[in-house]
């Protein structure tokens, strides 16, 4: 329902765009009025070529060489991409490579890449720690689930399901979704209560024939095999 008002205005953008970027064309516009020295050095590639091409470079040299600060990896590749060891070896003296190799030294010694270093290291530990929190807010959510649906007495006669509230319904086809596969899966029950207690009273049928019944506690994987979908509404069914 929202494509066309979105469309439209995609498109008005563009003409407001394309507008603005034709007249840079025009006789006495900015392009127009350049000089062949402002051509040459506005010049741009049409493609992004170098750039994704030298991402590809980094994640190739640091697959070699982990460690390898990003700093000496930009000298080595601008070293190798201006050729410079052939303008040092054609171009500067013994003088001007001692004071060369001096400014070298006096960069390593500097603490810039370390305190990157640092920055990143940090960053990261940031990064895990979070993941652990979710992971744990996860797991205890999880755990919270699984305890609920071990607390479930299951109800085993029309008339002890008709008196349940809709959740408590769910609650229960939760319970035989455990060890039932012929249950539907959480995305596929239908809405109403009515529905709910027909999909119910089949579990129902089947787990009082012994088609379907839970081997005494319910193993390990058993009882985490639950969908996101079942730890939201069975925490939905807590408020």
């Amino acid at each position: 329902p929202h494509f066309r008002p979105l469309a439209v205005a995609f498109l008005q953008g563009a003409h407001n765009t394309w507008v603005r970027f034709c007249a840079e064309f025009i006789a006495g516009g900015t392009i127009d009025r350049s000089t062949d020295v402002q051509w040459q050095t506005t010049y741009m590639k049409t493609t992004n070529d170098d750039n994704e091409g030298a991402l590809g470079t980094v994640r190739t040299s640091l697959r070699r060489a982990p460690h390898m600060a990003l700093s000496h990896f930009n000298s080595r590749f601008m070293y190798r991409k201006n050729k410079t060891g052939t303008y040092i070896k054609n171009s500067l003296d013994a003088c001007s490579q001692h004071k060369l190799c001096r400014k070298a030294r006096e960069r390593d010694k500097s603490s810039d890449e370390g305190v990157r270093q640092v920055v990143q290291v940090e960053y990261d530990k940031e990064v895990v720690q979070k993941h652990r929190e979710e992971d744990i807010k996860k797991y205890a959510r999880r755990d919270a689930a699984v305890a609920k649906l071990d607390a479930v007495v299951p109800r085993l006669t029309l008339e002890e399901v008709s008196k349940l509230r809709s959740a408590e319904v769910d609650l229960q086809i939760h319970w035989h979704r455990r060890f039932n596969t012929a249950m539907p899966a959480a995305k596929n029950m239908p809405s109403t209560k009515a529905k709910k207690v027909e999909v119910l009273m089949e579990a129902v049928g089947r787990y009082l024939r012994g088609e379907a019944t839970p081997s005494g506690q319910a193993t390990y994987p058993q009882r985490l095999a639950l969908s996101v979908q079942e730890i939201v509404l069975l925490g939905e069914g807590d408020s």
